[in-house]
């Protein structure tokens, strides 16, 4: 999106920058082949705000939901989404999507050396240790409309 406008490039393909749901519900019913997605996972990683879990598991599912339901709108008929998720939260992305009436068809285990772990930091005595494992995977989910 650019200054509001959706744009095209070649005539055919389209980047679509700014909030999902207002890009979303700018586009017609059944005309987009695919959705390849990182959305955000819930665990205010590094403290971003927009990655909270917008007050616990039910309002989450609920808000991922709602984006799902657009996602779902807008895909043609037995199109396919690619859905990131991690796996401390990648059940609260299914059930959204999975609510939207999308079809959980596989998943797929994205398995990884690098990273770090998406923890809070324990002061005092552990100071350096944190509260998760470090993540060595992501779960992708292969969903069709």
């Amino acid at each position: 999106m650019v200054n509001g406008q959706l744009s095209m490039v070649n005539g055919q393909y389209a980047v679509h920058h700014g909030d999902c749901l207002v890009a979303l519900r700018m586009m017609a019913d059944d005309g987009i082949d695919a959705i390849v997605t990182d959305p955000p996972y819930g665990l205010a990683f590094m403290g971003k705000k927009w990655d909270t879990d917008k007050g616990g598991r039910d309002q989450w599912v609920a808000w991922m939901q709602e984006i799902a339901d657009e996602c779902k709108r807008v895909l043609k008929p037995g199109a396919h989404a690619l859905v990131w998720s991690l796996p401390r939260t990648s059940h609260w992305t299914a059930t959204a999507w999975e609510n939207a009436g999308f079809d959980v068809r596989d998943k797929i285990a994205h398995v990884f050396g690098s990273g770090f772990p998406k923890s809070h930091n324990l002061d005092g005595d552990w100071d350096g240790w944190g509260t998760a494992l470090k993540p060595a995977r992501e779960d992708w989910l292969m969903l069709r409309k």
